[in-house]
């Protein structure tokens, strides 16, 4: 997680603004959002074995499912 330089709440909008969406172009990746590494994070922890519960409670999800099935809709091809 990250904050704000004084140490309070970071707003994804004025951390977009500041940074995020520049590191985003020097990769290459110009439509990354903060909420796509958020579902990356979830993914690989999945995907090299963490367990669904632990991974459930670091995206505050109410229950495994949810995890699950938000894992599945993100990661179904458009």
């Amino acid at each position: 997680m990250f904050t704000a330089p004084d140490g309070g709440v970071l707003r994804n909008r004025n951390a977009r603004r500041a940074w995020f969406n520049r590191a985003a172009c020097a990769i290459g990746v110009d439509s990354l959002t903060p909420h796509e590494l958020r579902h990356t994070a979830a993914s690989l922890a999945v995907s090299t074995g963490a367990n669904v519960k632990a991974v459930q409670r670091m995206l505050g999800h109410a229950s495994a499912t949810l995890t699950l099935d938000d894992m599945r809709t993100c990661s179904t091809p458009t």
